[in-house]
């Protein structure tokens, strides 16, 4: 009962006025009465007393919506993009202000003026395309980015962030295109190369991409770090297209250059031995489950395979001697138990 309620938490306030942990649940209760005005007291009270508590301007600014102070509400949501720049909710806030007042037009306006000054921010240009959906102009609104973008296109963040808007916004093959010229304008970036090579891929165009991958891996100027991740990329459109040994290839200079590869010498391992390469894959899963600072389930899971290949191979006692190993080290290793039983063993 929140008249109950609201008369208890009255009562405390005058017996503890300086009790500030009070205000925010009589205010609280104030507006679910609907007494908003003095519900606005009690929350600057509260900020009075501790100007941090910036949830409790966000509820006022709800309740000086309620009451139609829109200019005062406005500066309150104004005041939190402020301090918080990438807050999507906030601008969210801002905007039903303006559509309460009936001026979307206007909000579109403050939006434009404040992008053209901080192009960069990523959060901006999401609420300013929403902004332009919201308004049945989505069009209008992505020719209007893609001009401030055009403008920008040196600051490598902003047609970046604009890219990635415009897939989110199911717009795949402009997408494309941003990055094309992104590529264009950093060809020696081996990220923004990446960024390429997976828009390629995303528009089916796996020639192009598989094509590119192999220019960025023949680099001699990038780094080992920057190369595994595009033989990462090579590696899987070749097993897409068939080649296999090519993808193998990849990966066995992926683990040349990291030894410590976790993920890379166990794709290796995994690609040999289903290429039937059962000599090559087994000292690769060997070494993965003697690594002792890698998790017992993993190692467990390489012995298994282990003994998978010395199944295949007709060698029935060491695979049994590899499955007990690996339920040593995890007895939870539920496909070391399954072959054991398979192979007649408790």
């Amino acid at each position: 009962n929140f008249v109950l309620a609201l008369a208890e938490y009255e009562s405390l306030r005058k017996q503890f006025p300086n009790e500030n942990q009070l205000l925010f649940p009589l205010a609280q209760t104030y507006e679910a009465l609907g007494q908003d005005a003095p519900a606005i007291a009690a929350y600057d009270a509260l900020l009075k007393s501790d100007p941090n508590a910036v949830w409790a301007e966000d509820r006022k600014a709800t309740v000086l919506t309620r009451l139609k102070r829109y200019a005062e509400a406005r500066a309150l949501y104004e005041k939190a993009i402020e301090r918080s720049p990438e807050n999507y909710q906030a601008y969210a806030d801002l905007g039903h202000v303006y559509t309460e007042e009936g001026r979307a037009d206007a909000y579109l306006a403050w939006l434009q003026t404040r992008f053209e000054k901080t192009p960069t921010r990523v959060t901006l240009m999401t609420v300013l395309a929403d902004a332009f959906a919201g308004q049945k102009r989505e069009d209008e609104g992505l020719k209007y980015l893609r001009a401030q973008v055009e403008k920008r296109k040196t600051q490598r963040a902003i047609p970046e962030a604009f890219g990635a808007l415009l897939i989110r916004r199911g717009r795949a093959a402009e997408a494309l295109g941003v990055y094309r010229d992104l590529a264009a304008r950093w060809p020696n970036d081996a990220t923004v190369q990446m960024e390429l090579g997976e828009q390629l891929e995303f528009g089916g165009k796996l020639d192009e991409a598989q094509r590119l991958y192999e220019t960025q891996v023949a680099r001699a100027d990038i780094s080992a770090n920057d190369r595994a991740p595009l033989r990462r990329k090579l590696a899987a459109l070749y097993v897409k297209a068939g080649r296999k040994d090519a993808a193998i290839a990849q990966y066995q200079e992926i683990a040349k250059a990291d030894p410590n590869d976790f993920s890379a010498q166990s794709a290796l391992a995994q690609m040999l031995a289903e290429a039937d390469r059962l000599p090559e894959a087994t000292p690769i899963y060997v070494g993965l489950a003697k690594q002792p600072n890698y998790p017992s389930a993993l190692r467990a899971d390489a012995l298994v395979q282990v003994g998978n290949i010395y199944a295949r191979q007709g060698r029935k006692a060491d695979a049994i001697g590899q499955y007990r190993e690996a339920l040593k080290l995890n007895p939870q290793a539920t496909e070391a138990a399954s072959a054991l039983k398979r192979l007649g063993e408790k």
